[in-house]
């Protein structure tokens, strides 16, 4: 009886609302985690903090071994424990709908910002009849759509029945905003590309690799099978034939529950072997980043993957994948390479044409990604677009 009021409260505040038009003064973020805030948001709630305005964090709460820094710990942060992306089934929805539904009635935002799938469906529906706005973020389809199955279907499903009642969908690359108007999921006009979450280039500034060490190609990221992980280590076995001294350093998470972690035994395996080093994620990642020749991410499909971002800001040159999110970085200047997916074969030429290549070409290609990331993908642009579009509601609504 419990679920079937719920589910009767969820139909009942199924309408479009009505907006008025006022100045923004309570702006939501919502998000999975809150390391994903603090990691990919933080830009966001600085820049809207420094113009006044009362930010409210919305998360599950932090897991065992993750600490806040203190002046995170300080903001206004608001614990959901339906919101965890390791519960699902409708059963998890419709709790997590009605406890999201209560704390917005409560808070009376003026804008939600969600990031991530469930809280982009989530906060869609649990909005309706309320004045708060809200604006999913599309940062990428994940393990659900490449696994694909009934489980792609529903999460299509759910995303046409949420989406629809928003004032504006944001996307992480064209190719998934194509994607979602190709299915009907969303209109054209309620939808733009802000393209990842922006890269700090004074941070992550250009540095030279110290001298004598070896060809190092890096990994950064959680260590998934949709993230190419085996194809990487094929490929390595393969370099390491024609070019022994090659080093070949993953750094990540290796105990993620996503469904696509690759498992601990296959990954001593992988050490046992020698054709890898791995090293669980680092606290700065540039002095890494500093003694790699090379940055490579042979995924699956990603939104807009901010560790090769990172990379390229410290001219690096990457190789990466000819899929959704990774395409795009190679659509306009000589930055790297670009392969085809699931290709072992492919990613050992690509890295053996690094290694053939002189040190001048690759810093070339590293000055030009460097100008890329300037240019398209810096920081200031990404929080100034976001900014733009919090603006553009107290205009049009």
């Amino acid at each position: 009886m419990r679920f079937e009021l719920i589910f009767i409260e969820f139909v009942l505040f199924s309408m479009k609302p009505e907006r008025v038009s006022l100045p923004v003064k309570r702006i939501g973020i919502i998000a999975n985690s809150a390391w994903n805030i603090l990691h990919f948001r933080s830009p966001l709630v600085e820049m809207w903090e420094a113009t006044g305005m009362k930010i409210i964090l919305l998360a599950p709460p932090v897991s065992e071994g993750f600490v806040l820094p203190p002046e995170w710990s300080e903001r206004h942060w608001v614990w959901l424990s339906e919101l965890t992306p390791y519960r699902s089934g409708p059963v998890s929805f419709l709790l997590g709908y009605r406890q999201l539904r209560r704390l917005l009635l409560e808070l009376d935002l003026d804008q939600l910002y969600s990031f991530t799938v469930k809280p982009n469906i989530l906060s869609s529906w649990a909005s309706r009849g309320l004045r708060t706005i809200v604006v999913p973020t599309i940062t990428g389809l994940g393990s659900v759509w490449i696994r694909g199955g009934w489980r792609r279907w529903l999460l299509m499903l759910l995303y046409r029945i949420s989406l629809r009642s928003t004032e504006h969908v944001v996307f992480h690359n064209a190719d998934d905003l194509d994607l979602f108007l190709k299915k009907k999921i969303i209109l054209s006009h309620q939808s733009s590309v802000i393209p990842g979450s922006g890269v700090d280039t004074k941070y992550y500034f250009p540095r030279s690799k110290p001298a004598g060490s070896p060809f190092t190609v890096l990994y950064i990221g959680r260590w998934l099978i949709d993230n190419g992980l085996r194809e990487l280590v094929q490929a390595a076995s393969k370099v390491k034939m024609v070019h022994p001294n090659v080093h070949f350093l993953i750094i990540g998470n290796g105990s993620s529950p996503n469904s696509s972690t690759v498992r601990e035994k296959e990954i001593q395996s992988w050490i046992a072997e020698g054709w890898v080093e791995l090293m669980e994620e680092q606290v700065d990642i540039r002095e890494w980043i500093a003694l790699s020749d090379v940055v490579i991410l042979p995924s699956w499909r990603e939104g807009m993957p901010l560790s090769l971002l990172e990379a390229m800001s410290m001219e690096r040159p990457v190789i990466t994948t000819d899929v959704p999110g990774c395409r795009q970085l190679m659509e306009q200047d000589d930055v790297g390479w670009l392969i085809p997916v699931d290709d072992s074969a492919a990613i050992a030429a690509a890295i053996i044409e690094a290694i053939a290549c002189s040190p001048d070409d690759r810093k070339k290609k590293g000055t030009l990604a460097r100008e890329l990331v300037r240019k398209k993908y810096a920081q200031e642009w990404i929080v100034r677009e976001y900014n733009l579009l919090s603006q553009s509601f107290i205009v049009h609504v």
